[in-house]
């Protein structure tokens, strides 16, 4: 229980979530907080496929893998949330 008045306090300072790298910061914050060392991973190959739709360097094979993890690690986030 403390752990989610935790996250939603997190999740309620806008700026915390919005400025560049805070993101990352906050998802760091969630997996030391619940001992989940994979949501890193999964945020980081979420993230590449956010880059890749400005970029267009990563493949159909690739994108899709990628759209898989990127499921994966919303499934982990709202888990986590319950």
């Amino acid at each position: 229980m403390k752990r989610n008045r935790r996250l939603v306090s997190m999740s309620r300072e806008e700026s915390y979530f919005k400025r560049g790298g805070y993101l990352r910061r906050g998802f760091q914050d969630l997996s030391h907080l619940y001992g989940r060392p994979e949501l890193l991973r999964i945020f980081a190959v979420a993230n590449y496929l956010h880059q890749n739709f400005y970029e267009n360097a990563m493949t159909l094979d690739e994108v899709r893998a990628s759209a898989e993890a990127a499921k994966q690690f919303i499934q982990k986030v709202e888990k986590l949330l319950g």
